[in-house]
């Protein structure tokens, strides 16, 4: 049984894992000059499972889930989608914009 407005924190905090990973898979490929999209999001699960794992370690009264590593996941897959569209769509932007002028 769920009190009162704690279906709507979940819904929050996994908002906020899976946006937590979208920034850090675009600059991934954006400065890391990492093309490949599958490379980044290994990273970032790798990441994320290592945050995790930490967290077990400490103790420090955090809890370890899977929610938290698959949604991070997620977002990194949606950070490094969107990175990798800009990148490729940008040459054609250029010329595009060059005819205009």
């Amino acid at each position: 049984m769920l009190f009162a407005g704690e279906a709507e924190m979940i819904v929050r905090l996994q908002n906020v894992n899976a946006a937590m990973f979208v920034p850090l898979a675009a600059l991934t490929m954006f400065r890391l000059r990492l093309p490949r999209i599958a490379y980044t999001i290994a990273l970032s699960a790798v990441g994320s499972l290592l945050i995790e794992v930490l967290q077990y370690a400490m103790a420090a009264g955090r809890v370890v889930d899977m929610d938290d590593l698959l949604l991070n996941t997620l977002g990194a897959l949606i950070g490094a989608t969107t990175a990798h569209f800009c990148v490729a769509t940008r040459p054609r932007l250029n010329r595009a914009g060059a005819r205009m002028v």
